[in-house]
């Protein structure tokens, strides 16, 4: 709660002066850093004058102690709000008796003090006229019988019904304003009046809200209270009025009975329990909202933190185990995105209900994130680990959502850590990568933390750094196969394949580095750098009039970029041609029109189009059609078996008499040795690529010149420089 929130929490319940201090974490004083209106009033001293003098600056030094000795004992029992009366001075030199009520709001560094201070000097001047005809009274019957008259006129002179009853109970004196209140008339009332006899009409008067239809036990217990005194109670009359009635008992026997007029107090007293109710249960609102999940009204992540040290501490006293399952959901973006995110909150308030209902009583459920929760359970035993409750979330998620009418489907990923394997202080972070190994493995798995995966995800983790330094520092390369023509086997083709040159381990191959990259989401930026550079090299080494075409390999991802057409446009200051390689998986039946549009475009821009590992199974004709690609390369793992297997052999031929009836041209890739270019030749594939012909490397390692004897009925291989 901010010093914002405070003001406006209290200058429009009250018109009262106001003044808001701030004690920081340390400190002894507390400094004025509000004051309201009803507060500049009262004291006289401006708002600038106020603010950042002691909070206690207006009160009357004498009385400070006495005002602390009110106030301490309920701040040191640990309550909030505490109430006191003292003597302040205004700024114009006038003393003013004030009751003060104090409220305390902690906050992170400290805490502020509101104090509400209201003027009762007219009230305390009735209790000292009060007090003052008391103890007037008392002296006159001790001194001398003549004083009565003063005493009278004292008496007279108080605004509040006051009578003196003698020994035997019967009335002495009653002032002017007794009747009228305690009878409800101005009655003349002779000395010698029994008290019984007053009290009994007063419970008729209807007067006293209490007495109304319980007359008879109402004057009874009023007539005990008075015989037995001494009487310090409150009384509420039926127009609303609350006194506070007290009996004085002097030496002689005498009973005086006064009853002051509270009414004023009595409403303040309603309004700062009012005042002290709203500010505990704003209180206790912020303490929850800052321990729970809004949406679901779960535990929180700071919550599940402090559960989780309360674990710790009873893992401490008792031995046992602390475990942690870390659930994720599948699929739960899609919906968010697609039916929107009421639909998404009403989702997750369901897996919580679900994931609530296979959990124990004394388990901790928390959601920590958009769709991520953690249940945090303490096992007594090694065998209480809840391997079995994870698969049970999983099956319980799995089942669909009606929403709508509509079922909508998602999943859960479960990593479980236990102390039987990390550390208590690490089971967050190591239920995490549990969690990212069981996705790693497919959806709806459970995966338990070794420290295997520990040592995996650090090893991840400085790769991860390390590609982002790469990328800074421009340290992805571009390294060539060769492609030959088929009959020649001349060099008429470049395959531009990314490399990682690395500082220290030297080249580092891409199914090292790929996959991180991926998760990294900068494989875009990679294939970039690569093209750029090997765009570049090409031009610089093929300035005459011999220029290999080159190939470069194209995510889906990429495809569909902008950035990729602009690619398309530069590549036409390389003379030799440049083609894009697209994996077959991208070629669907459903292959979207944008899709088309954009492969049009680079065939505009004079890209030819690949479609690489063709024949692993995922194109279909009318795909192919769709398309219309300039070259198909044949999957590896049919080239590598086609010597073995006529099967095999039999698929190529297919392919490469499907190429020829589409115009489509035949490349294999993969070729290792030279049965496997011989034959793959007679098949009909008029390019080859493989290790046969050399190992991918850098421009400036490539040697090109005629590798085969003209004419030859079978080649040979000579040093092309691989």
């Amino acid at each position: 709660m901010t010093l914002d929130d405070i003001i406006a929490s209290f200058p429009h319940l009250t018109g009262d002066s106001i003044a808001i201090g701030f004690r920081a974490e340390g400190e002894p004083d507390v400094y004025l850093q509000w004051v309201n209106g009803g507060y500049v009033h009262m004291f006289g001293y401006s708002s600038e004058e106020a603010i950042g003098q002691p909070v206690s600056w207006v009160h009357d030094p004498e009385h400070g102690q006495d005002f602390v000795a009110q106030v301490r004992p309920k701040f040191d029992a640990g309550e909030r709000v505490a109430s006191g009366e003292t003597y302040c001075w205004t700024k114009s030199g006038e003393r003013i008796w004030t009751s003060v009520m104090i409220f305390v709001v902690p906050v992170e560094g400290g805490r502020y003090n509101v104090a509400l201070y209201r003027d009762h000097s007219a009230l305390k001047g009735r209790e000292l006229a009060a007090e003052a005809a008391l103890s007037e009274r008392d002296s006159a019957v001790r001194e001398h019988k003549d004083l009565q008259s003063r005493l009278i006129a004292a008496i007279n002179a108080v605004p509040d019904p006051l009578a003196i009853w003698d020994s035997n109970f019967r009335l002495v004196v009653c002032n002017r304003a007794f009747s009228p209140r305690i009878l409800g008339r101005k009655v003349s009332l002779p000395a010698g009046t029994r008290v019984e006899d007053v009290l009994r009409l007063a419970s008729y008067s209807g007067q006293f809200a209490e007495a109304v239809g319980n007359e008879e036990n109402w004057a009874t217990t009023a007539i005990a209270d008075v015989r037995n005194g001494p009487i310090r109670h409150t009384t509420r009359f039926s127009d609303g009025a609350v006194h506070s009635v007290i009996s004085h008992h002097p030496p002689n026997g005498d009973t005086l009975v006064l009853s002051v007029n509270i009414t004023d107090l009595e409403n303040e007293k309603l309004q700062r329990d009012s005042y002290a109710k709203q500010l505990e249960q704003a209180n206790e609102l912020a303490q929850f909202q800052s321990l729970h999940d809004e949406l679901t009204g779960l535990k929180n992540r700071r919550h599940l933190a402090e559960a989780l040290q309360k674990n710790i501490q009873r893992r401490a006293r008792e031995g046992g185990h602390i475990a942690v399952l870390h659930i994720d959901l599948d699929r739960f973006k899609q919906i968010n995105d697609t039916r929107g995110h009421a639909v998404g909150d009403s989702v997750l308030q369901t897996v919580a209900d679900r994931i609530s209902d296979v959990i124990q009583d004394s388990d901790d459920l928390a959601r920590i994130g958009g769709d991520e929760f953690v249940v945090l359970r303490y096992c007594e035993t090694e065998e209480d680990i809840p391997t079995r409750l994870g698969t049970r979330i999983v099956e319980v998620l799995s089942k669909p959502i009606l929403h709508g009418g509509k079922e909508l489907r998602i999943g859960a990923s479960v990593g479980i850590a236990a102390t039987t394997f990390s550390e208590q202080d690490d089971l967050l972070t190591d239920s995490d990568i549990a969690l990212y190994k069981a996705k790693s493995t497919g959806r709806g798995c459970v995966c338990l933390f070794e420290q295997a995966d520990f040592d995996a995800m650090a090893r991840t983790k400085q790769l991860s750094d390390e590609v982002l330094r790469a990328l800074e520092c421009r340290e992805f390369v571009p390294f060539y196969q060769v492609q030959v023509d088929a009959a020649t086997k001349s060099i008429v083709g470049l395959e531009a394949l990314a490399r990682w040159q690395h500082p220290d381990r030297g080249i580092v191959m891409p199914d090292e580095f790929l996959p991180i990259a991926e998760d990294l989401n900068v494989v875009d930026q990679i294939d970039q750098m690569i093209f750029d550079m090997a765009l570049q090299e090409g031009i610089e080494r093929f300035a005459d009039d011999f220029a290999p075409a080159l190939s470069f390999n194209v995510s889906h991802k990429r495809l569909m970029s902008r950035d990729l057409i602009n690619a398309a446009e530069r590549a036409k200051l390389y003379r030799g041609g440049v083609s894009f390689e697209l994996l077959e998986s991208i070629f669907l039946d459903d292959t979207d029109e944008s899709a088309r549009l954009q492969l049009d475009a680079l065939r505009d821009s004079g890209v030819q189009i690949e479609v690489d590992d063709f024949g692993s199974g995922h194109a279909s004709i009318i795909a192919l059609e769709q398309v219309a690609p300039h070259r198909l390369k044949i999957d590896r793992r049919l080239v590598s078996s086609v010597t073995a297997s006529r099967r095999s052999a039999g698929m190529v031929q297919a392919i490469v008499s499907l190429g020829r009836s589409l115009d489509i041209a035949v490349t294999a890739e993969g070729v290792e040795t030279r049965r496997q270019a011989d034959l793959l030749h007679k098949l009909g594939c008029d390019r080859l690529q493989g290790f046969y012909f050399g190992r991918p490397k850098p421009m400036s390692k490539i040697v090109f010149e005629t590798a085969w004897e003209p004419g030859a009925s079978m080649p040979r291989q000579v040093d092309l420089g691989f």
